[in-house]
């Protein structure tokens, strides 16, 4: 890949390795992802399951001054202050990113952000033309996982954290909790395959597009893919260190396995046809999965 100038635009899935996938690429001294992993603008501004995320302002014309200014001059990552700056005037996301990239040395910049995977065609059309018209090439990420596992996955961490604004009922067992969740509109939001990988490819070439599977990214093979796609080195050591990686106190019966599994079934069936080698890591209709 050359060195020019470029914005990633990363789309989750939610727990699929997103985060893990950004640490990584951040540790390269060609990257700055700026000071919060997940900037929640577009799915704010586009998406209705999104409003807890709203931190927009009364005062647009700060927007600019607070975005750019709080991250030049060392203030600190004001999480609630940045994203609420560019949620407020989200023409200046482009010059936020813009200016991270002005610093020497600097090649590689992005936001990945996993309830993105929901955007429309044309919110991502927008990302990309506001980019390439500073001359900045866009690249988009999409890392999948095996849906039952990250149903099973998003619930325990909601559950965790007391969380419900994911649709994660927070009382109960986890068995009841979780195929409610995989029934909800916030699942289907943050777990579509179809609608995020098609929705990608109505807007971006094939190859400014990285599909990857949470199953494998951790191989040398798959790190060494998405060195390139990324333009960053291949650092095969960071593998051994897993973000967001929390024991896990509670787990789900085989029988709610298998009723996740018919109930997620539209997801695996496009996948298995866009994706082939899901088959090889993913949960068989026929036999359920202790991972």
């Amino acid at each position: 890949m050359s060195r020019q100038n470029t914005f990633l635009l990363g789309l989750g899935a939610q727990k699929a390795g997103s985060t893990w996938a950004q640490d990584y690429m951040a540790q390269d001294p060609v990257a700055d992802f700026g000071p919060i992993k997940e900037y929640h603008v577009w799915d704010v501004l586009h998406l209705p399951h999104a409003q807890h995320f709203d931190r927009r302002t009364r005062n647009p014309m700060r927007s600019k001054a607070e975005a750019t200014l709080r991250r030049l001059l060392g203030k600190g990552p004001d999480v609630a202050g940045i994203r609420g700056a560019l949620q407020t005037a989200p023409r200046d996301y482009f010059d936020f990113f813009t200016t991270l990239l002005d610093r020497p040395g600097i090649t590689l910049t992005g936001d990945i952000t996993p309830l993105y995977a929901g955007l429309p065609p044309e919110v991502l059309k927008q990302i990309r033309d506001g980019f390439e018209a500073r001359g900045i090439a866009v690249r988009a990420l999409f890392l999948m996982r095996d849906p039952v596992s990250r149903c099973v996955s998003a619930a325990q961490m909601n559950r965790r954290k007391s969380d419900r604004n994911e649709g994660v009922p927070t009382g109960g067992t986890l068995d009841e909790a979780v195929l409610a969740y995989a029934q909800s509109p916030q699942a289907r939001l943050r777990g579509d395959y179809r609608h995020t990988v098609e929705s990608l490819r109505a807007v971006f070439p094939e190859q400014a597009l990285y599909f990857g599977l949470y199953e494998t990214m951790f191989t040398l093979d798959s790190l060494a893919a998405l060195s390139r796609f990324a333009g960053v080195s291949l650092r095969p050591e960071l593998a051994r260190r897993r973000v967001n990686a929390f024991r896990k106190s509670e787990g789900v019966s085989e029988r709610t396995r298998a009723n996740l599994r018919d109930i997620l079934e539209p997801e695996y069936a496009f996948c298995l046809q866009a994706f082939p080698e899901t088959a090889n890591h993913w949960m068989r209709k026929d036999a359920p999965s202790h991972s």
